[in-house]
């Protein structure tokens, strides 16, 4: 069997492996569940009284993935040209690949298929700096809103709630820190005896500080931010669509507390959705009563703003070469 032939059953099967485990999560997620004809009725109830909330977040969602290609484009500018165009692609596929794994681990490997394989390694180091930033937006926006949160709805001693804030500010400086000296994690790298790994992403040390510039941080820091408030005013506008009430402040606080403990947990692909659900119950029952309504704004949300393009990812990566992305041809 000829080498170019082998590579297109590796790329063949690949592909087949990927979408099979797509099907499955998908199913397992959305069709194997017992109250699914109760979120799909309450929908299609929601819907028929005013459909312009579910339109308006869902063009919403153009802005939520298009902060993030401009902060994948910020990104690889350094080392490969790219339009925001194929940026945008880049995200879906990401997407596609991160859905079906933990913590969304799938992202790294989807968001080098559309970059050249020579830029491979640079490209995952750039995916690992645009999650760093948007988890310090996260716990950022958290830390205020667990505070607020805690503060309203529950009895808990002052010294508990200031340690947490605290904790947590200390933690978004951290993170800060490590962000703005991200150099450090290569020189690291490098100093563990793992040079060979370095030099795929920076070709010596003295190019190492000028990888990513503290303009493009800054940059991608704001995308960052404007992008959670993008996410968050989805969820809120959801919420609303299927008629829980509360006033901006308290509703938003919750949304910032749901965001910031489904990103501290890990969760795995197949009890993603459920467990969503389970944390979205828990804080929005102080809003509503109705365990259908809360689910259908968090099942809602999951469709629009990962199924959807999850589903238009995995039309592009049919149509890329995965061995040949990967630098395997």
């Amino acid at each position: 069997m000829n080498k170019k032939r082998r590579t297109k059953i590796v790329d063949i099967t690949t592909k087949v492996v990927l979408v099979l485990l797509f099907i499955f999560i998908i199913y397992k997620q959305v069709f194997d569940k017992e109250n699914i004809s109760l979120l799909v009725e309450e929908a299609l109830s929601a819907v028929r009284e005013n459909p312009f909330l579910i339109i308006f977040t869902i063009i919403l969602m153009l802005f939520n993935l298009g902060f993030e290609s401009l902060k994948w484009k910020s990104l690889v500018s350094k080392f490969e040209k790219t339009s925001f165009f194929d940026a945008f692609k880049t995200i879906l596929v990401g997407i596609t690949t991160g859905i079906v794994t933990p913590a969304k681990l799938g992202e790294y490997f989807g968001r080098v298929l559309l970059i050249k394989p020579k830029n491979n390694w640079k490209a995952i180091w750039a995916t690992f700096i645009s999650s760093i930033a948007q988890n310090i937006a996260t716990i950022l926006f958290g830390i205020f809103g667990l505070m607020y949160f805690l503060n309203s709805y529950y009895s808990i001693e002052d010294t508990i709630i200031n340690i947490t804030f605290y904790l947590g500010l200390i933690l978004v400086v951290v993170l800060l820190f490590l962000y703005y000296n991200i150099d450090l994690g290569l020189r690291i790298i490098r100093r563990l005896g793992l040079k060979r790994f370095a030099d795929k992403i920076v070709s010596n040390e003295d190019s190492i500080k000028t990888f990513v510039s503290n303009n493009i941080l800054n940059k991608v820091l704001i995308f960052s931010v404007l992008r959670y408030l993008v996410f968050a005013l989805q969820y809120y506008l959801l919420l609303k669509f299927f008629g829980i009430k509360g006033y901006l402040l308290p509703v938003f606080s919750a949304i910032t507390v749901v965001y910031l403990i489904q990103t501290s947990i890990p969760l795995p692909p197949i009890t993603n959705i459920f467990a969503r659900g389970e944390i979205a119950i828990l804080v929005f029952s102080h809003f509503a009563d109705n365990k259908i309504m809360i689910l259908s704004s968090t099942f809602s949300l999951w469709i629009i703003n990962l199924l959807i393009p999850a589903i238009i990812g995995m039309f592009i990566i049919f149509k890329i070469n995965v061995v040949k992305s990967l630098g395997y041809d």
